[in-house]
């Protein structure tokens, strides 16, 4: 049975107002609708994860172990000769002393 609309709590009512407003749509203005709402949410997820991989380095990895293995051929397609062109090219740049 379905509960009276004269009973039901604020954020109830706020909801069902809701989901007349989606139902009310017609076809090209939901498509519009959700379209918005995913560009926000990509957006929005997009900016924090940008700012949260600028800030925060992987824990426990530096550019020397990086190069380590590089060198040690775990990365498919690179080997030694690359590896330490990489190496001299971050020495020369200042990343390595």
């Amino acid at each position: 049975m379905k509960k009276r609309n004269c009973r039901m709590t604020g954020e109830e009512k706020n909801v069902h107002e809701r989901a007349v407003k989606l139902r009310k749509m017609t076809d090209d203005k939901l498509i519009e609708h959700i379209d918005h709402i995913r560009e926000e949410a990509y957006n929005t997820g997009y900016s924090e994860a940008e700012a949260q991989r600028a800030s925060t380095p992987a824990p426990g990895k530096s550019l020397q172990q990086l190069l380590e293995q590089l060198d040690a051929g775990e990365c498919k397609g690179i080997k030694s000769a690359t590896a330490y062109k990489i190496a001299e090219f971050a020495r020369e740049q200042g990343y390595l002393e």
